[in-house]
């Protein structure tokens, strides 16, 4: 784990628990959408997250915000990291509206081992005891939903494997949270606008038939987008990639509680095995965390 102060790293903490628990209960947020068809959902989501993040980042700082949108490397970093939060923004849409919620729960439990790997892989981080014993009892949960779902679970892992990659980028790129977030979504909604021509050209229905209440929240759903990216970009540069990874085991608990309890998902045995290793995997690891708390 890299050396941060105290502060720091509690911050790093609390961000990253907060921007968990917005996704996590953020499927009854989309689930209000599930009349419009994903890929509008998600050109919307597009449009209006970057309009947010470039007026916040012109009323902030409008300096920092022109340096970044104009180096030639960032445009590089934050063109792949755009592309990747796309897909997996897309994939989670199409998830929640069409009943596969708890298939896209598996995908964020599957994605902090996955971040476990890029972080010895990408930031040569190490894992202590506590770590090992957490990541085992998660990976072995993981493993056996993968195999009792009885095919691959495709939505599961585009979810984990896009969201993770997209989480090395940033952490990798290091630059100023709030402009980085603006220009990755500057530089994917060229595709976004092309998309709306083409859906107005040839399915014009799709916005004569769209009521008040559902433009109103595809234009908030910018600000729904952009508010927790912002926590999360700024947490992973105070904490280390193997704490992110375990502390998003939140976001697809709450979403697994959401799919069971409100959209009455089916929840079967092999969903209690596999979430019950992964939540004593939780236990041990926030033991760790209070334990590195304790001796600092």
């Amino acid at each position: 784990m890299s050396k941060t102060t105290t502060t720091g790293y509690n911050q790093g903490l609390a961000l990253c628990a907060a921007c968990y628990i917005l996704w996590g209960i953020f499927p009854l947020y989309w689930k209000l959408l599930k009349n419009v068809t994903s890929p509008f959902v998600l050109g919307n989501r597009i449009l209006w997250s970057a309009v947010f993040l470039t007026v916040f980042c012109i009323i902030q700082n409008r300096k920092a915000f022109v340096n970044t949108i104009s180096n030639k490397v960032n445009i590089k970093y934050m063109s792949l990291a755009g592309a990747l939060i796309a897909v997996n923004w897309g994939t989670f849409i199409y998830a929640v509206n069409n009943g596969y919620l708890i298939e896209s729960s598996l995908g964020y439990y599957i994605n902090p081992l996955v971040n476990i790997m890029m972080g010895m892989l990408f930031f040569k981080e190490r894992l202590n005891v506590y770590e090992k014993i957490s990541a085992i009892l998660a990976f072995i949960g993981v493993v056996y939903m993968a195999v009792s779902y009885g095919s691959l679970p495709v939505i599961g892992l585009v979810l984990a494997f896009s969201f993770s990659l997209y989480g090395v980028i940033k952490k990798k790129a290091g630059l100023p949270v709030a402009p980085a977030l603006a220009l990755e979504n500057i530089l994917i909604l060229p595709v976004a606008l092309i998309y709306f021509t083409w859906v107005y050209n040839n399915i014009p229905e799709v916005y004569s038939s769209l009521t008040l209440s559902e433009s109103i929240l595809l234009v908030l759903g910018g600000l729904v987008t952009a508010f927790p990216l912002l926590l999360f970009a700024k947490a992973v540069k105070l904490i280390s990639y193997t704490t992110v990874g375990f502390l998003q085991y939140i976001g697809p608990t709450l979403q697994l509680i959401i799919a069971v309890a409100i959209f009455h998902e089916e929840f079967t045995p092999s969903h209690w095995i596999c979430f019950g290793f992964i939540w004593l995997g939780l236990t041990v690891f926030t033991i760790n965390l209070i334990r590195k708390g304790l001796n600092k």
